[in-house]
Order: structure tokens, then sequence, then C-alpha cells
């Protein structure tokens, strides 16, 4: 009588390992969303502070007080937001050891949360892909429809009018 070979078994680690290991591995991508988001509020405020005295001008001869005020808000923001990225680009190094350790420390339980969030990403993925061929397919009808309307013989959109 052959005997059948025991299936493989898994490490499923326990609710709190998994949260942990999914919030690490997510850490990096949040980090880099936030440091792009923070340099571009930084950008946008200067830009503001260019436009408002920029309006400033327009309206009425340059007061220096309200010139420097100005600055000075945007300076304080300015420094507030550089010192945020700076931390949050240090925090990846620590976020990357922690990814080391489970490594080194949970190789099993780190595996199983990869190929669940792997699984969970092609999901994602191929439903983008979806959309995005439903949408060339609508590109595609609205062209048509606009090559319709530009043939001979078809009302122009200026006879319309």
């Amino acid at each position: 009588m052959a005997t059948e070979p025991a299936p493989a078994l898994t490490v499923v680690p326990g609710p709190q390992m998994q949260k942990e290991i999914e919030n690490t591995l997510d850490a990096p991508r949040g980090l880099a969303l936030a440091i792009e988001e923070l340099k571009k509020t930084r950008a946008d405020a200067e830009t503001e502070l260019a436009q408002s005295l920029g309006k400033d001008l327009a309206a009425a001869a340059l007061n220096a007080d309200s010139a420097i005020e100005k600055h000075k808000a945007w300076k304080a923001k300015d420094e507030a937001l550089a010192t945020k990225i700076k931390t949050a680009e240090e925090l990846r190094p620590i976020v990357n050891k922690r990814i080391d350790e489970l490594k080194s420390r949970q190789p099993e339980a780190l595996k199983a949360v990869l190929q669940r969030k792997i699984e969970q990403l092609e999901r994602e993925a191929d439903v983008e892909r979806e959309q995005a061929t439903l949408l060339k397919e609508q590109i595609e009808a609205l062209k048509k429809l606009l090559s319709d309307l530009d043939k001979p013989g078809q009302p122009s959109a200026k006879a319309a009018k």
C-alpha cells in the first residue's frame, strides 16, 4: 500500500505578528509617499508666497512690514516641512533594518505575509489593467465618433451651431 506524502505545512503568523509584518512591509512605500507629498507642499508654499506678494504689489506699493511677515510665516513653514522630510528620510534605514530582522528572525512568517501581499497586489494590478482596457476602449469609441462627425456628408459641428 502506497502512502501519500504529507501535505506541506505552512506557517501562519498570529494576527498581531501578521499585522506588524504587513505594516513593516508597507512602511517604505508610505514613507516615500509622505516625502513626496511634503516636498510638493513645500514647493506649493513657496509658490503661494510669490503669488501673494505679487497680488499685494498689483494692488499697492510694497508694504515692507506685510511682506516681511509673510516671508517669516513662509520661512517657518518651510523649515518645519524640511525637518519632516529629513526625519522621514532618516526613518528609511530604520524600517529597512526591521525588515532585515524579520528576514533573519521570522523568515517563515515573513514569507507567508509576503505571499499574501503579492497575491493581493496582483489582484489589484489585474483590476487596474481591466480599468485601463475599459478606458482605452472608451477612448477608441469616442475617437471613432469624432471621426464619423468629420466625414463628408455628416453635419459638421460648425453647421450645428
